[in-house]
C-alpha cells in the first residue's frame, strides 16, 4: 500500500470511528511456504 492510499484508508476508518484510527492492527502476510518452514524450524510440524 502506498502512502496516499494509507492516508485514504486511514481517512475513512475516522470517518467511522476515530478509535480505530488510534488503535490501528496492522496485518502481515506469511506464504504458506514460509509458515511451513516455521513449523519444521520450531519442530510442530
Amino acid at each position: 500500500m502506498n502512502p496516499e492510499e494509507r492516508l485514504k484508508l486511514i481517512e475513512k476508518l475516522a470517518e467511522i470511528d476515530p478509535f480505530l484510527v488510534l488503535n490501528p492492527e496492522e496485518e502481515a502476510v506469511a506464504f504458506y511456504d514460509t509458515t511451513i518452514a516455521r513449523l519444521k524450524y520450531a519442530d510442530l510440524n
